[in-house]
């Protein structure tokens, strides 16, 4: 009886681990047609502030779109930041974090000081989703092998490193391109988790103070713990023209959700709660990043 109930428990746990997403689980995210309409609502409100543009098409044909917001005159250079999200198409509380970061600046020029500020005195650069057909296959995967990737099967954050196969992808590239052609105070990519708490993932080396500096306080505020990787963060670290500070932030893990999809995404109760500290750390990092 004890193997007959044993083996009943793997196979309810194995069917629930490799789910598709649950019911409803996509009724407080955006997936790429979503994500393009709010976008194109946000910049044609606000064109005095925001900017969107294609930095390219992914292997599906999507745009991936990148956001500039900015107050743009007074004849002086802006420090320049860039934040993306669902690099891992799985990971989509990344891009509703951005999305949500977008607005709160835009619609909170007027009236909050943190935003004014930011949107006065820095260039911030969003890419909410760089693998929008993998924020698509997300939608029916049934596990997160295959939610993480792109069209190609290829895992983007890894095809940064070195090697015959790196930046073989469109989507990796158009953030290189990017990147190479801009001397970035800040970057951010923003991820979920598995295994542990959110956390805020500096690079493996690195004798830069601001680093420590940045992470306690965002431990402190929003209780996101420090981590160290590799992977695109390598990169981006090594390779940034402007030689600026790189992080990572998992805004969300779950590690006894019963699927892989809740593992990674909060649902629809908790998701206002993480956006809003992924915001109070996204400013945070902005705010002591580029302060001169």
């Amino acid at each position: 009886m004890r193997v007959a109930v044993g083996l009943l428990w793997l196979t309810v746990v194995g069917v629930s681990a490799w789910a598709q997403p649950p019911a409803g689980a996509w009724g407080c995210y955006q997936d790429a047609e979503g994500m393009t309409r709010e976008l194109k609502k946000l910049a044609q409100a606000n064109p005095h502030l925001v900017k969107l543009q294609s930095l390219g098409k992914s292997v599906e044909q999507r745009d991936i779109w990148l956001v500039t917001i900015s107050r743009e005159g007074e004849g002086r250079e802006q420090p320049e930041v860039l934040m993306q999200g669902a690099m891992h198409g799985g990971e989509v509380i990344g891009s509703e974090s951005l999305l949500a970061y977008a607005r709160f600046l835009v619609e909170g020029y007027q009236t909050d000081p943190r935003a004014r500020r930011i949107v006065d005195g820095v260039r911030t650069y969003l890419i909410p989703m760089v693998n929008p057909d993998g924020v698509e296959a997300a939608k029916t995967a049934r596990s997160w092998d295959s939610a993480r990737l792109n069209a190609h099967g290829v895992n983007l954050y890894r095809n940064f490193e070195r090697g015959a196969q790196a930046f073989s992808e469109p989507e990796s590239r158009a953030v290189r391109d990017f990147v190479r052609a801009h001397r970035l105070a800040v970057y951010v990519d923003c991820h979920a988790g598995e295994n542990r708490e959110p956390h805020i993932v500096t690079p493996m080396q690195s004798g830069d103070g601001r680093y420590n500096e940045i992470a306690t306080k965002i431990e402190l505020s929003v209780g996101f713990t420090r981590a160290r990787g590799g992977g695109a963060l390598s990169w981006m670290n090594a390779n940034s023209v402007g030689h600026g500070l790189v992080f990572a932030l998992e805004i969300y893990s779950d590690a006894a959700a019963a699927n892989w999809w809740s593992r990674r995404n909060p649902g629809a109760g908790e998701v206002a709660s993480y956006v809003n500290r992924a915001r109070v750390a996204l400013m945070t990092i902005t705010e002591m990043g580029t302060r001169s």
